[in-house]
């Protein structure tokens, strides 16, 4: 996984909710990409896509695996139920 935080607006942030700190960086509204780019070079000098220790980021990726496990875990259990379902009534 890259360590390069993503480039949102507050619309996208709402829509991909597995995104959490340091992952992005807030684009204001009607900024555009470039200008968004160009701010965090003035902000933040050389380096504008970091964000974050190395430490924020080995917790987020450890929260972000978490979760993509639970969700494998339920969606391999259900198939699988419906699989043996599927057996046992003939299908």
């Amino acid at each position: 996984m890259a360590r390069v935080p993503v480039l949102v607006t507050q619309r996208e942030l709402r829509a991909y909710s597995y995104l959490k700190p340091p992952a992005f960086v807030l684009r204001q509204a009607g900024e555009s990409e470039m200008q968004a780019i160009a701010r965090l070079q003035r902000e933040h000098g050389d380096s504008p896509y970091t964000t974050g220790s190395t430490a924020d980021w080995q917790a987020y990726e450890e929260e972000l695996y978490r979760t993509n496990t639970r969700s494998l875990e339920k969606a391999l259990h259900l198939d699988t139920r419906r699989l043996h379902y599927g057996r046992e009534a003939g299908w």
